[in-house]
């Protein structure tokens, strides 16, 4: 499995955060007493599954923030993923397709509500932007949420 995070430069008005995560696998031949269609395969080709996220904020104002989270997904487990009591790769249960699929998992406008109390920092990360803020506040969303 290979993971790759890529962090844009820290702005005060912007926020990107990218992830690509592909899984091969494959396993010896196999004998089994019995094979059937939802049986994991006696004899495998190399299965590889992609899946890939962008996660894009932007700072309309001091308070308000807007997120576009694109999502690609694509490839398959050993077997389409079956004739195991689980998946053998946690990735393919969210891949639908063999080929590449672009789709939006989240689009929304975030709204702080600071209600008092000290000050904290919370730091930029996917879905969250750097800023200073009271330790009390409300927070409503409104959009595409997973």
């Amino acid at each position: 499995m290979c993971t790759v995070k890529i962090f844009a430069q820290d702005t005060s008005r912007w926020s990107v955060h990218f992830q690509l995560t592909t899984i091969t696998q494959n396993h010896n031949a196999i004998k089994a007493p019995y094979a059937g269609v939802k049986s994991l395969q006696q004899k495998e080709t190399p299965s590889t599954s992609l899946t890939s996220t962008l996660f894009m904020g932007y700072r309309l104002a001091k308070n308000t923030e807007v997120y576009f989270n694109p999502e690609m997904a694509g490839g398959q487990g050993m077997s389409g993923a079956t004739g195991i009591a689980g998946f053998p790769n946690g990735e393919t249960f969210r891949v639908g397709n063999v080929k590449p699929v672009v789709y939006i998992a989240r689009a929304f406008v975030r709204q702080y509500i600071p209600l008092g109390g000290k000050t904290i920092e919370l730091s930029d990360e996917a879905l969250q932007m750097k800023r200073t803020i009271t330790e009390k506040y409300i927070v409503p969303h409104a959009g595409k949420l997973s």
